[in-house]
């Protein structure tokens, strides 16, 4: 068995009229953001965004009942979940990311799902151009109904995601076994000292795309990105810095209390991960945390 870690999820709450976000991150333990946090904002709250942090997904009819007991809508950043986040019988938003490192990869690109028609059509009508594509509106199909982007997928982009498609269940199935070795092969060579992400109130992530650990402390991390760095192994850091620290935020945030979502920020490191990987790089990535924890 591993020594398991929930990681902290991340919710943006647009206020008004300052047009301010607020941050509010998990208690340590808890699996996902608060869902009563963000009501304890003092300025009206436009919307929640929940994040499946590192794919673990959220449990949807929960929030469908925090939008039924607080009137605010949910959106969910499912960027990293598909496959593992789910409605689930509950009503609500999901946004997949389609890009190379996710599970379902078109090079670039998004998928939006919801349960709300009205909604869907009006990120169809966003996505192309902000016109209109609904026949049984007052303005003729084809007019402007309003501002919107050029944000369709290309033919070679979806082109790309049909075929990734066609082989995503047998991809989840070496993504899971994959994992779970590795996960095993890293806590053994430090002795069990790594933790590693829990189960979301959602379920299981059912295609792993990361290999993010959170190390013992501060130093412990700072040993193993040396010991990578000389082994060339590339490393990534999460939460680092915390978005509301970021200099481009942080005058236009309003931040509740995160202490422990500030001890993961300077504690978890990302190692590789990868479909294909090879003994040889398992081997290597498990030596240099091995060498890190026995100089401990």
């Amino acid at each position: 068995m591993h020594a398991k870690a929930s990681q902290d999820a991340l919710s943006e709450i647009s206020l008004h009229p300052q047009k301010r976000r607020s941050w509010a991150f998990i208690s340590r333990g808890a699996p996902h953001l608060s869902r009563r946090a963000s009501v304890c904002a003092t300025t009206r709250i436009d919307a929640v965004m929940p994040v499946a942090t590192f794919g673990t997904p959220h449990d949807m009819r929960a929030w469908h009942q925090f939008e039924l007991d607080t009137g605010i809508p949910v959106v969910i950043d499912a960027a990293a979940a598909y496959g593992s986040q789910w409605l689930d019988g509950g009503e609500g938003t999901l946004v997949f990311s389609m890009h190379t490192t996710k599970s379902l990869p078109a090079g670039e690109g998004g998928l939006i799902v919801s349960s709300r028609p009205q909604l869907s059509a009006k990120v169809r009508q966003l996505s192309n151009f902000g016109i209109n594509l609904d026949p049984r509106a007052e303005l003729p199909v084809g007019a402007l109904a309003g501002m919107g982007t050029n944000a369709k997928m290309s033919e070679y982009h979806a082109a790309i995601a049909l075929a990734s498609l066609k082989t995503w269940d047998e991809h989840a199935k070496e993504r899971q076994r994959l994992h779970a070795e590795l996960s095993e092969e890293l806590s053994r060579a430090s002795g069990y000292r790594l933790l590693f992400q829990a189960q979301g109130s959602g379920g299981p992530r059912v295609a792993p795309t990361l290999m993010s650990v959170q190390l013992p402390d501060e130093s412990a991390r700072q040993r193993l990105e040396q010991t990578c760095e000389k082994g060339r192994i590339v490393t990534r850091r999460w939460y680092q810095p915390l978005l509301q620290d970021m200099p481009a935020l942080r005058n236009h945030c309003h931040v509740l209390e995160a202490p422990n979502a500030k001890a993961l920020g300077r504690t978890l490191l990302g190692l590789p991960f990868f479909l294909g990987m090879t003994l040889q790089q398992r081997s290597t990535i498990r030596d240099a945390v091995a060498q890190t924890f026995a100089t401990s």
